[in-house]
């Protein structure tokens, strides 16, 4: 395999997943086999393993699959395996800057790329250079983690051909980047060289976190290029997946890590301020309402002085209207229990 001439990585982090991982990597045989037979040699795969179970299993699933990308001409396939488990913000970070093509790609190993997503992809590398990529601006793609093959029919607008939303360049990149669903990591492609560059100046210190993979997307964006969104997902997030850390976790990372994180892009200049950038993350103060003990005792139970700190009048009403929100569950339950009208 030759690595000079890869133009596109995709980056896949994976821990303790091997069938997970095997998934994603059959739906990327999926893909590559729409791309021409030579376009296959600039497209590379890099496998980060930060696991610390079922490693023959994961040596079985690369074997099998190192064959099957060289039958298909894939320019690089590469796989490394940490030794101990460095935490998934580090495992991202490591996938993602060991690239050593043009564009990056990052894949979740339990999520799947949409079947032409190669294809959209060079394409649109080929013609603007671009600085981000962005999936999904107008139709971002999710299913059910029963779901593990991007030819399944079952996929949101499987039928239906991708293409460019629009093309974004200078202030603007900002206000329609923050209008995406930025953590939607599996629809975002870097372009390498910024990331490289900024690294090369700046430490990293502090700054490897949850939401890394949106800050990579704002070092790319403070360049002078283009960013382009594209109307479909390029990546399927698949949702209900029963062990990851990371979606339960999910809470803490969105009240206590999000607005630590987000201050410090602030004092960067990577991000200009703006009425909505909380409100997402706000919603996820409202799970906590009819399970008030989470917040003390749960496994994920939050810190609530950083609550109180960043969403004071948010975590108040919350807590106030918690009572009158529990009352009508119960009211409703009975009512299905009892079968009243």
């Amino acid at each position: 395999m030759k690595e000079t001439t890869v133009v596109l990585e995709v980056a896949i982090p994976t821990y303790n997943r091997p069938n997970q991982l095997k998934d994603c990597l059959r739906a990327l045989v999926n893909c590559a086999e729409y791309l021409g037979y030579e376009d296959r040699q600039k497209v590379g795969i890099r496998v980060h393993n930060n696991s610390t179970e079922a490693l023959d299993e994961y040596n079985a699933v690369v074997s099998s699959f190192t064959g099957i990308f060289s039958r298909l001409n894939i320019g690089l396939f590469k796989y490394t395996i940490t030794g101990v488990n460095i935490g998934a913000p580090q495992n991202n970070y490591s996938v993602i800057m060991s690239s050593e093509s043009e564009f990056t790609w990052y894949m979740p190993d339990d999520d799947l790329p949409r079947l032409d997503s190669l294809v959209v992809l060079m394409s649109v590398i080929d013609e603007f250079k671009p600085n981000l990529i962005i999936g999904g601006a107008e139709s971002p793609l999710a299913v059910d983690y029963s779901i593990s093959d991007n030819r399944d029919q079952r996929v949101p607008h499987h039928a239906e051909e991708n293409s460019i939303s629009c093309v974004v360049e200078g202030e603007r990149c900002y206000e329609f980047f923050f209008g995406t669903n930025i953590i939607a990591a599996q629809n975002l492609v870097y372009n390498s060289r910024l990331l490289r560059a900024y690294v090369a100046a700046n430490s990293m210190r502090g700054l490897v976190d949850p939401f890394l993979p949106a800050f990579l997307a704002l070092i790319c964006l403070n360049r002078n290029g283009p960013m382009v969104l594209l109307r479909l997902g390029i990546g399927i997030f698949r949702y209900n997946e029963p062990c990851s850390e990371w979606r339960h976790e999910w809470n803490r990372y969105a009240l206590e890590v999000w607005p630590r994180t987000y201050r410090t892009w602030r004092k960067l200049g990577l991000v200009r301020p703006t009425p909505s950038h909380h409100s997402y993350f706000i919603s996820s103060l409202y799970f906590y309402q009819c399970r008030l003990w989470c917040l003390f005792f749960g496994k994920y139970r939050l810190n609530l002085l950083t609550v109180a700190r960043f969403y004071p009048f948010e975590l108040f009403l919350m807590l106030f209207q918690a009572p009158f929100v529990c009352l009508q569950k119960v009211v409703k339950r009975s009512q299905r229990y009892l079968k009243l009208p």
